[in-house]
């Protein structure tokens, strides 16, 4: 991804009587965007899923990779690529790591604090934290209805060729289904979720990487 990042709770709450004209009478209130995607974040401590995800370049030609993905809160996330070939990427804590067995290399390296505003990010973060980010970084926008699922669209408030936007796609249970985005080179990365599994217990060790012996690391 890396990751390059996610309907909320329900699209309506009813239940408001109007006693002054009918004691049956019903009012609907539309849930915003921001109460729907923070409903759908701060409710998933873990998040397992496997994954599809096409890259599409500005020239238009497409890249498809498929494999897992396994988050736990605060700040373990296990991307791990299983087709058209084989690589992990780990976040953990505020490292990156990229393990390439074909390459026999292992690449780590510091989160910078933009990393908060990605699709990963948002899973990765403290609960706590989910509100002051979508706050203070996007604006957000309902997107219309498309492949079943509700979207809500963040806008960076600050202009970043790196993200244009990122749209959030919600399943009607309210979990997160899908994540498009665009960056300033018109380049898109499409990301669809299946098999998610929302709050199970994860072990620590699936987050623990074996390195085989004779693997070059290299920090950056």
């Amino acid at each position: 991804m890396v990751l390059a990042t996610c309907g909320f709770a329900q699209g309506s709450v009813t239940g408001v009587s109007e006693s002054h004209s009918s004691p049956t009478a019903v009012v609907t209130v539309e849930a915003t965007p921001e109460a729907r995607l923070l409903a759908a974040l701060e409710k998933t401590k873990t998040f397992y899923a496997r994954f599809e995800q096409t890259q599409i370049s500005s020239s238009g030609r497409s890249t498809k990779t498929t494999g897992q993905l396994w988050v736990k809160r605060p700040g373990q996330l296990l991307w791990k690529i299983e087709k058209p070939f084989s690589q992990t990427h780990l976040i953990e804590g505020q490292t990156f790591v990229l393990f390439d067995p074909d390459l026999a290399q292992v690449t780590k390296r510091s989160l910078t604090k933009a990393f908060a505003a990605t699709p990963a990010g948002l899973l990765l973060g403290a609960e706590q934290q989910i509100a002051t980010t979508l706050n203070e970084q996007f604006v957000m926008t309902d997107q219309p209805p498309r492949e079943g699922l509700s979207w809500a669209r963040l806008t960076p408030k600050q202009a970043d060729p790196a993200v244009l936007y990122i749209d959030i796609g919600l399943d009607p249970s309210g979990q997160v289904a899908a994540f498009d985005s665009v960056d300033g080179l018109a380049r898109v990365l499409r990301i669809r979720f299946s098999q998610v599994r929302i709050n199970q217990a994860i072990p620590a060790s699936q987050f623990q990487l074996v390195i085989p012996a004779g693997t070059e690391v290299i920090s950056q």
